[in-house]
């Protein structure tokens, strides 16, 4: 009896790792036509015309291109900073942010930034999937994302994020503002969330004891 539950318990966890990696296999990337995706080093100043005029969102933070600049340009133990542009016929369409740092079970990663103006399904599915493919390479043990927009959250669902809690969004100002007459846009990319979790060595080994304290 405990030769059979021995091979039942093998076969079960064969089982369990054929369905994990088909659940958590990439997802098979589309690319709408005249689309492209371009890697850029850092987010430019061309990015805030896209948060001109009607943009389907009720609210929209405005990125701080100066901040995300230091972001990318930081200390390498703060990570590694992937930013892409989507463009269809030419015309830049979206862009997208994603991060990824060691973490103490293995590299982590992030979708700091995932946005587009009037944004349709089939466009965040494909910023999404280039996004999550980005950072592949890397061998991430987990990919964070957030997401207050129905639509990002459909996109996210399809590239098999799992849903986590729920959380409010609080805002304060006096007078007290009326709600939004539409959908907030608010992801990664807000406060310190683009640097956390905040790493615990900022030196690696190597160079450890080679800068004295101040």
């Amino acid at each position: 009896m405990r030769r059979r539950l021995g091979r039942l318990e093998g076969v079960g966890r064969a089982a369990l790792t054929a369905a994990g990696r088909t659940w958590f296999r990439p997802v098979r990337r589309f690319r709408p036509r005249g689309g492209a995706v371009l890697a850029v080093g850092v987010p430019g100043e061309e990015v805030l015309d896209l948060y001109q005029g009607c943009t389907g969102y009720g609210l929209l933070p405005l990125p701080d291109i100066a901040h995300l600049r230091w972001l990318a340009g930081g200390h390498p133990a703060s990570g590694q900073f992937i930013c892409l542009y989507f463009t269809l016929g030419g015309v830049l369409r979206g862009w997208g942010l994603v991060r990824v740092v060691g973490g103490p079970d293995g590299p982590e990663a992030a979708l700091v930034e995932t946005y587009a103006p009037r944004p349709t399904y089939d466009l965040y599915r494909w910023m999404v999937a280039e996004l999550v493919a980005a950072v592949l390479p890397y061998r991430p043990r987990l990919v964070r994302a957030r997401a207050s927009c129905p639509v990002l959250g459909a996109a996210l669902r399809k590239a098999r994020f799992l849903r986590g809690r729920d959380w409010p969004v609080f805002v304060w100002s006096s007078p007290p503002p009326a709600a939004p007459p539409g959908p907030c846009h608010l992801t990664l990319n807000t406060q310190d969330e683009p640097l956390i979790p905040v790493p615990e060595r900022w030196f690696p080994e190597s160079v450890r004891g080679a800068v004295e304290p101040l």
